[in-house]
């Protein structure tokens, strides 16, 4: 075979190569973007589309003559485990499909690169959990390079000691072992010792370079996001794209992150973005409403006048600040759907937290945003609210003498299963006493006495009246019976 061939037949799988990393990087963009917050995504598919762009031009005027380029000195930190007069290579070591040289090198290079930018805002921050990890101990790897990668290129590299072996009938030009055999093939250390030196000085080299440039490129273009930016996210930040994920729940950051609410404002106009309305943020203690409670929403109900707030039905679980006594442990409250307020919906069982302010008996105005209930919420409400005591709900009894009993039923009072509430209802007697002092009833029945006569009104569901306060008997059924209007009577 000619020269010549072999040239074209390595330029046709040079090029080929080349197509196919090409088409890696829609992976590499799939991937990150689906590790990121969703605020995030558009970014990450530029920063993909930048990487192409920018790497093949650098590749164009540097990357090719570094390396195919004829040169009269050499470079002894280039091609340390792949060319042929490299250290690594002279020594021994092999890279199997890069295993050390590319994916152990970049996971360790990632693992740099998140040690100096940190985990981002909250990333780590004790939510559900019990115990919340160290900070410091906590590494924020976004697309999990450092455990794939440098764990999957460190155990790679390993491997090929531990059970490399060589085919005498191969020939050496094909052969990529370099006729070494393994510590399980041969018993000898020393091609596992060549692989443990060459995943060092790697890992050295590595660590020290990576730190470098990071820390050059820090002291003139920050690595890192600001806070602002981190809330908003990079696509409504540097594209001025609005996501889910970027469109709420600004409020509250704000408020705890102590960001630059000025910075934020001019950014925003800048890149177009108008919200679609304006947050109100929860005063603070001296200034807390009037009413602050936590319960779900049970029904919802439009502006009778036709405006553009609604109002809702909340049951009451907890009061805060406010009255102790609620009425069915329900109060009405209004501005929903408020245009100063970023509430478009209230769905109903939705729980939150209620800022209020009493605008008329029984009814309360929301006057600062909804915020849902999760663990950070209720402690910073409860220091908002330190110096009231925290208590439950607790309502009005209802009294029996507010309930009408039908056919002679007596009221009882009956507590909920919550023992909160106290609600009447209406029974039968049970049991009348055994004096004998009869009663004719309006139904011409005589009964042992009045007692009897209403305890058999209530379990017939008519309604009998006593007729005469002795024995049917003792008197003559008349001809026509004249009866109040408003009674039920069965005759």
């Amino acid at each position: 075979m000619t020269e010549e061939i072999v040239d074209a037949i390595n330029a046709i799988w040079i090029m080929t190569s080349t197509f196919v990393i090409f088409l890696m990087q829609t992976g590499f963009a799939l991937l990150e973007s689906g590790s990121c917050s969703a605020k995030n995504q558009v970014n990450l598919m530029m920063k993909n589309v930048l990487d192409v762009i920018i790497g093949g031009f650098i590749y164009w005027c540097v990357g090719y003559g570094l390396q195919y380029g004829n040169s009269d000195w050499s470079n002894p930190f280039c091609g340390w485990i792949w060319r042929e007069n490299g250290f690594l290579n002279t020594l021994g070591s092999l890279d199997c499909c890069g295993a050390a040289a590319v994916h152990f090198l970049g996971g360790i290079a990632s693992l740099i690169a998140a040690i100096k930018l940190k985990p981002r805002l909250d990333r780590y921050a004790n939510g559900w959990r019990t115990t919340a990890p160290k900070p410091d101990n906590a590494v924020n790897s976004i697309a999990g390079a450092i455990a794939v990668h440098a764990g999957g290129g460190f155990w790679g590299t390993i491997a090929v000691g531990l059970s490399a072996d060589f085919d005498e009938n191969v020939k050496a030009s094909i052969d990529s072992t370099k006729s070494q055999r393994g510590l399980f093939k041969s018993g000898s250390f020393k091609l596992l010792g060549n692989q443990i030196l060459a995943l060092l000085a790697i890992c050295v080299w590595t660590v020290l370079t990576a730190w470098l440039i990071l820390t050059i490129i820090n002291m003139f273009v920050s690595l890192r996001m600001s806070k602002e930016e981190e809330v908003f996210g990079a696509d409504l930040w540097m594209h001025g794209l609005k996501t889910r994920d970027n469109s709420r729940g600004h409020t509250e950051k704000i408020v705890n992150l102590k960001l630059n609410a000025a910075k934020i404002s001019k950014r925003l106009k800048r890149v177009g973005y108008e919200p679609e309305c304006q947050e109100k943020v929860p005063r603070r203690s001296q200034e807390l409403p009037d009413v602050v409670l936590t319960g779900f929403v049970e029904q919802v109900y439009p502006n009778i006048d036709g405006g553009d707030t609604y109002s809702g039905s909340i049951v009451v679980k907890h009061v805060y600040r406010g009255p102790r006594n609620l009425q069915d442990n329900r109060i009405t409250v209004e501005g929903f759907g408020d245009k100063n307020l970023c509430l478009s919906t209230i769905n109903k069982r939705d729980t939150w937290i209620y800022y209020l302010t009493p605008i008329s008996d029984g009814y309360l105005r929301l006057n600062a945003s909804l915020q849902k209930i999760n663990l950070q919420n209720l402690d910073r409400l409860k220091a908002l609210v330190k110096d009231q005591p925290y208590r439950k709900a607790t309502v009005v009894e209802l009294p029996c003498e507010t309930q009408y009993c039908k056919n002679n039923g007596n009221c009882v009072e009956e507590k909920t299963s919550s023992g909160l509430l106290t609600t009447a209802r209406c029974e039968c007697l049970q049991y009348c006493t055994h004096i004998f002092d009869p009663v004719c009833g309006s139904n011409w029945e005589t009964f042992g006495n009045e007692c009897r006569l209403r305890m058999e009104s209530c379990k017939r569901g008519q309604n009998y009246f006593v007729r005469y306060p002795s024995d049917c008997q003792a008197s003559p059924l008349p001809q026509s019976v004249a009866l109040p209007f408003t009674m039920d009577v069965s005759i």
